[in-house]
Formats: structure tokens, sequence, C-alpha cells
């Protein structure tokens, strides 16, 4: 029951078994819309090297990466540049990594961005393996300074990059009870991200998720107990960074007791200090402690321990700067969440978003919602003495130690030839395939219908609930059952089902002797339904005296939409 991570699971009637299977789930999630803990070594400037005093630790990889053969001098470097483009450095911007032409209105407006305003990275969303592969190339040989690449991997490079290995999310790994299978997952997510040219992983994520109605988290963290977050979490960090690649926790000081998005609103929290510290707080301690290089911040509220009552985290110098550098010790890389999400944007203007966020002691400003106009506001702000060009050193100084550390001074790009050989190899495939299979929990098995028998269940329907069109979801799952049972019917309910086909799936029910419902149904952070109105309608219309079994692939919410 742990695998829920504080959902309460109802007993349920109608002969219905719940089976979690964490796999291979498809979230709409990010910043906007076998053993062991290696090291890692960090560049100049910053803080000491993630290491462990665990003695249990698989090869570890050699953890010097810092490149001794470049000679740059970062002080000197800070000296050249305008204030305009130490500015720029610390704005990261959107880019997809699908092949561009180079005459395309988007590739253009990278170019604009990269060569006018100097942004100091890049955040890559949606994109396959060669064409992002192939515009990293491309941006980076138009860069000045070599861009720091960034991306969202929180269960692998597969949550944003097409082609790669995909893993189970956070809550599906906890499942696993194994604390070595985070370690794993992290190093092949670092392996992948690393052949990619990814050189910082917005992952862990280290929200505790104690609040069953969070809209955003859910899946995502891989516990509702702090200590199993921190623990696995930990092992997760130390994986992407035996690869060499900085992972990120995120999104302190904690996004998992919220009912709000984020994305679309500023969520509130109302627990005092001592809450927070005896939970959310639990698995940051233990990632600083672990030295964890850089960390995101959250755009939430926390009116009992701000002295900014009504102001988001992320711009809240008595979170950030009081609570996570002063208090917890942290001397790493603070990277905003998207702010262009509406828990910011929505309140404060592109420049004062920055100009805060900077002086909250936030270092990299992710997705704003108008680079130029926040670089204008924020060059103007220096120039009124409103914010101090030595606070903009310090946080360019961080970035330029970072990128001098992954030696992208000597050499930025991607090896093309590599990929073929590293991302998605058998061996990565093959430790996912363990994660996910170890990751398999059985809910409720009120009528021992697990293991399902032929001579007591001769027909079976598996009827696949999905949010697609391809008429095909589900197909796999009917397959492999079809190895183990001589009578197997397979119906597909998606969003291209019409009344024909509807009809045709409640005469296979009714041919059944037990219903299997496969729900490829992906997490709704915005309802608080997870089948829609029509697919519960039509699950309401399956025979209510055959058996049924419920395989929820990916999210664990659906067993609320089920009756009680």
């Amino acid at each position: 029951m742990s695998i829920l991570s504080g959902l309460i699971i109802k007993k349920c009637t109608h002969s219905i078994i719940f089976f979690l299977l964490l796999i291979s789930s498809a979230l709409a999630i990010g910043c906007s819309d076998e053993n062991g803990q290696p090291s890692i070594a960090q560049p100049e400037s910053t803080q000491t090297p993630i290491t462990s005093n665990k003695g249990d630790n698989p090869s570890s990889p050699d953890p010097q990466w810092t490149d001794s053969l470049d000679v740059l001098n970062i002080n000197e470097t800070l000296e050249r540049m305008t204030l305009r483009e130490k500015i720029g450095q610390l704005f990261f911007v959107r880019a997809r990594g699908y092949f561009q032409n180079e005459n395309s209105e988007e590739y253009q407006e990278l170019l604009t961005k990269i060569n006018d305003y100097e942004v100091g990275g890049i955040i890559f969303f949606k994109g396959t393996v060669y064409g992002q592969a192939v515009l990293t190339n491309k941006l980076q040989q138009q860069s000045r300074i070599p861009l720091w690449v960034t991306q969202d991997m929180e269960f692998g490079a597969a949550m944003r990059v097409e082609g790669t290995t995909r893993i189970t999310p956070a809550m599906g790994i906890a499942a696993t009870g194994d604390a070595n299978n985070a370690y794993w997952a992290g190093q092949i997510t670092g392996q992948e991200a690393k052949a990619l040219g990814v050189n910082q992983v917005f992952a862990p994520v280290l929200d505790v998720n104690n609040n069953p109605k969070n809209p955003v988290i859910n899946v995502r963290s891989f516990s509702g107990d702090p200590d199993i977050v921190a623990d696995f979490g930990t092992r997760f960090m130390s994986g992407i960074a035996s690869e060499r690649v900085i992972p990120t926790g995120k999104h302190f000081p904690g996004h998992g007791d919220t009912d709000t998005d984020s994305h679309y609103a500023l969520p509130v929290i109302t627990a005092d200090y001592a809450r927070l510290d005896s939970v959310e707080l639990v698995p940051f301690k233990a990632a600083i402690r672990e030295n964890i290089p850089s960390i995101m911040s959250a755009h939430i509220n926390f009116p009992k321990i701000s002295n900014n009552p009504g102001r988001p985290s992320t711009l809240d110098r008595s979170i950030l700067d009081r609570i996570l550098v002063d208090s917890l010790g942290f001397k790493g890389l603070i990277v905003t969440d998207g702010l262009e999400m509406r828990g910011i944007s929505a309140h404060y203007s592109p420049g004062e978003a920055t100009r805060l966020a900077l002086k909250a002691g936030a270092d990299v400003m992710l997705l704003s919602p108008d680079e130029l106009t926040a670089i204008r506001e924020l060059e103007q702000a220096v120039y009124d003495g409103i914010i101090s060009e030595e606070r903009i050193n310090e946080s360019v100084r961080k970035l330029l130690a970072w990128k001098k550390g992954a030696g992208l001074f000597k050499d930025p790009t991607v090896n093309i030839h590599d990929l073929s050989r590293t991302v998605h190899n058998p061996k990565n495939q093959h430790r996912a395939d363990k994660i996910a299979r170890e990751s398999l929990t059985l809910l409720n098995n009120e009528r021992s219908i697990i293991p399902i028998q032929a001579r007591r269940f001769p027909r079976i329907l598996v009827l696949s609930v999905a949010n697609d069109n391809s008429g095909e979801t589900g197909q796999y799952l009917a397959g492999q059952m079809r190895r183990y049972h001589p009578a197997v019917r397979f119906e597909v309910f998606d969003q291209r089902t019409g009344s024909d086909e509807q009809r045709n799936i409640l005469r296979d029910a009714r041919w059944a002797d037990l219903i299997v419902i496969g729900s490829y149904v992906r997490v709704n952070s915005r309802g608080k339904k997870q089948f829609d109105n029509r697919q519960q309608n039509f699950l309401n219309r399956l025979p209510a005296q055959t058996p049924k079994a419920l395989l929820a692939l990916g999210n664990p919410y659906v067993v609320y939409d089920m009756p009680d």
C-alpha cells in the first residue's frame, strides 16, 4: 500500500481488484507545462563534491571531471563582459529538440536570444535523439560563451526525448522497496543526458507527496514518507552525478502538500516552520548533506514562515536566502522553476520577477515570459542602485565555473556518432525493465482473481481505456495475456470509439467471464477526476455481475474513480 504515498484506498465491491503498474507513463509534467553513491567533482568557486561513506558503491567512475587543460580565468572573463552580457547569462530559454530549418521562425528566434541577448543556457522540451543533438551542436557553435544545456528528466531522458530509455516514475521506483533501483535509474538518466549534450538534469523530485489531492506532484514523488523520499532521492541524485551530469533537487521548500498547480495559480501552504522542518525539508537536508550541486525553487507562498506575505518562495529572500542558504548551508546553484508559470507571471512583470528572484538568492532565471524585457529592466535596476552588479557577478561566476568544469570552453558539442551506441542500449533497457517488474503492486485481491487461471475464467476480455485515438493502445497487454490464456478478446475505448464500437465492447463484456481493464489514462493535473465523464459513464455500463480487474498503468489515482 506504500506505493500510493498517502492515498487512502477504499475497499471495493463489484469484484474489482486493483493492480498498479507505474511504468511507461507518458506524463505531461515539468517546469512549465546496483548500489551506491559515487562522487562528483565540483568546479572552482562551488561547493564540495557529492560523497558517500556507505562503502557499497558500484564501480565508481573517475570523479575528477574538471578540464585541467582549460585555463580560462573566471574573474578575468567577468571583467571583460558588459553588464548586459552578464545579465543575459542568467537566462535559460526554451528549445524543442526536433529538426529545424535554419530559416524557420523558431530557429531564428533562438539565434536572436543567443546572439543578441547572450543567454546563458537552454532548456530542451520535447524532441528526438538526433534532432536534439544536432540542434545542440548548431546552437553551441553560434554562442560566444558556451550554452549550459538543461532538461527535465524525472523518469529518464524519455520524459522529453523520443527513442531514449523510459524509466518507471519515482513513485514506482520507491514501490520496489530497493533504493539501489533509484541509483540505477539516475545512472541511466545521467548517461543518456550526457550523450545528448545535457549538462544539468532537473531531477530528482524531492517533494513529499503528503497531499492526495495534489494535482501536479503525485507519481513524480517517491513517497509520502519524507525519509523514503530522502533515501531514494539522494540515490537517484548520485546515479545522475556518477555520469558527471549535474542533478537538481526540486521543488524547494516542498511542493507536496498543495491542492493547486503552480503552473496555473499560486499555491499556499499554511504549515509552520516546525512542520516544514520535520516533513518537507527532510529530503532537501539529506540532499544538501550529500552535497547536491543544484536546487530548484517552488512557486508557493508560505505565509507562516515568510517575512513577505503573499510572495512566492522563488522570489522570497526569507525562504531561499534565510532558510536554504543560511539555515541549511546550501552553496550551490539555485534555479527558479519556470517564470512563465502563472504562480509568478500572473502577479509580477518579467523584470520584477527576475529582480526579486535574484535578491532572494536565485542564480538562474528559467523560462522568463519575456527575456528581452526582463534583461532590460534588470539592467536598469542595476543602474538605479536597486540591485548591485556584484550580485549579478556572483551568479554569473557560479555558472561560468560550472561551464568550465564541464569542459564546455574546450568542446561543447555532442558526439553524434556515439549516440547509437550509448542511448537506449540493451543494458539500460534491461535495468529499466527490472525496475518496472519490481514496482508492480497488488492493492486488492478480494476474490483471489490473481493469479488468473483459465479453468476458473475460461473467457477474458481485455479492455483498454486510453486518452488517445490510435485504436491500438493496450495491444501489447492483450498479446502478453494470450501467451498464457487460450481465449482472450481485446477492445479499446478511446477518443475515437463510436456507438457501434461501444456496442461491440458491451457484447464482448457479456461474453467474458472476467474483464481486465487496462487504464492508460494520464494523470489529470487540472481536475478531480482521472477518467473523464465519457470514460466513466461507459465503464458503469459494463455488466455488474462480471468480475473485473483494473490494471492502472502509470496513474494510480484512477482507483478513486471506481465504484465504492
